[in-house]
């Protein structure tokens, strides 16, 4: 964070400058451009790092482990999750029932892929019983009689873990749970956990992310 912030701050600093001679002494203009567009170089390859060793990319998640299929995300929310749907890493078939909504900010669609790999994790951890898994990733339109007009996209991971599993989420310290309803929160959505009655004594994780088109939010 220090090392970008102090590209920008460079970048920032230099083109003020430009300003500021650009009328007395034109020729200065490109070799400031030319530091300028440096700077921007040097502060992407290092934002790049900083995402990298966030998300666990590059094949090292930092625990000396490579990483696995669908860690690491595109602009392609929908291909994304057919990827990761097919990489049977979870061990579990995953029927997946996707409809991503147009212009998703990517905060929104990122977060939305690391619940679903988050939660089918889980299934392949803590749910030996189960037999399959059902994601459902669509966009919801907002009701504005009931006063919450705002759109949302709405996650749900299913299995069909059967009765005496440990649920998808009943890691020891429930990381896992702690670290999705974080996520989630940070977006100002909703998320839920617990049995499913739809598919036998199997989890559904189910969440609710705003969709916001600000500024600030993509």
């Amino acid at each position: 964070h220090d090392v970008v912030a102090h590209h920008v701050t460079g970048i920032v600093v230099q083109a003020q400058a430009v300003r500021i001679v650009a009328e007395q002494n034109p020729h200065v203009v490109a070799d400031s451009l030319g530091q300028i567009e440096n700077a921007g170089t040097e502060a992407l390859a290092a934002m790049r790092r900083l995402v990298r060793s966030m998300r666990g990319e590059a094949g090292d998640t930092g625990t000396g482990e490579s990483s696995g299929p669908g860690e690491q995300a595109t602009t392609d929310l929908d291909a994304d999750l057919r990827k990761l749907a097919t990489s049977a890493v979870h061990g579990v078939p995953v029927q997946l029932d996707v409809d991503v909504p147009p212009g998703l900010p990517q905060e929104v669609a990122r977060s939305a892929l690391r619940i679903v790999q988050e939660a089918l994790t889980n299934v392949s951890k803590h749910a030996p019983g189960a037999a399959a898994a059902w994601v459902t990733v669509r966009g919801e339109n907002g009701d504005p009689e009931s006063g919450d007009g705002s759109d949302r996209l709405h996650i749900r991971v299913a299995d069909d873990g059967g009765p005496g599993d440990p649920g998808p989420l009943a890691a020891v310290g429930g990381y896992g749970l702690v670290g999705m309803r974080e996520r989630v929160e940070l977006l100002g959505g909703t998320l839920t956990a617990g049995r499913d009655g739809e598919h036998g004594d199997g989890w559904v994780v189910e969440a609710w992310l705003p969709v916001q088109g600000d500024e600030e939010t993509q």
